[in-house]
């Protein structure tokens, strides 16, 4: 009940003799007072839309504890909880319309939709850019890895082409022979199956494409018609 209302219902009431006119003064001023005192809705949605995640526009109206709870939501994640307290936000510009002590804010419906909606906007907005983030993320991790699966590739299919240069006291392989019978030890990251075959040629099968297109980009890496990486020395 608005205090317009209980104005009015106040009026009723003396009218009846329900009550004297001088406790319908003494009510009458003290209603006058808490609509002087009214928290302006205004100030409330716009201090939810800019300041939200901080929990301002509740500290504001006296809801101390909502307002703490936005604040350290969003400090102790490091700002990774905004898109909960930003949300939480957009949904008090729709949803609370009294201070802490219940009293009814100056109303103005106009902020209330106005940064409702752009606040909802906002969010949205705000999701788009942390998907994107993410998805940026998780690409340039892949790149990453593919990049060093290559590296450590490239490095080993050199080992094993100087231990297959020097077999036979330094004539080379006479026979086709599995890498990893060249080599005590492979890298960590070694990836398809590589065999070393006599003339100077090592042919792995089984590369992932990103890791393949890494290879190909390098000094004596090619494909042949089979889709397997040949290195040449």
């Amino acid at each position: 009940m608005t205090n317009l209302e209980d104005l009015e219902k106040l009026h009723d009431l003396k009218e009846k003799g329900v009550i004297s006119e001088a406790d319908f003064e003494a009510k009458k001023a003290q209603l006058l007072q808490e609509v002087g005192n009214a928290k302006s809705q205004l100030a409330y949605c716009l201090l939810a839309f800019f300041l939200g995640i901080f929990g301002i526009h509740n500290f504001y109206v006296g809801r101390w504890k909502r307002g703490l709870a936005q604040l350290l939501l969003t400090l102790l994640t490091l700002f990774m909880g905004i898109l909960v307290t930003h949300l939480w936000a957009v949904i008090n510009i729709f949803t609370i319309h009294t201070d802490g002590k219940g009293q009814e804010f100056e109303p103005c419906k106009t902020a209330k939709y106005i940064c409702g909606i752009l606040g909802i906007l906002g969010y949205l907005w705000t999701l788009l850019i942390v998907f994107g983030m993410a998805v940026g993320g998780v690409a340039g991790y892949s790149m990453a890895m593919s990049k060093y699966q290559a590296n450590e590739l490239e490095n080993y299919l050199s080992m094993v082409s100087i231990k297959a240069m020097t077999e036979n006291g330094g004539e080379g392989l006479k026979d086709t022979v599995d890498c990893q019978n060249l080599l005590l030890a492979q890298p960590e990251l070694v990836i398809g199956k590589c065999v070393a075959y006599p003339g100077g040629k090592i042919v792995v099968s089984g590369v992932t494409e990103e890791v393949k297109r890494n290879l190909l980009q390098r000094r004596r890496m090619q494909e042949d018609t089979q889709g397997n990486i040949v290195f040449s020395f």
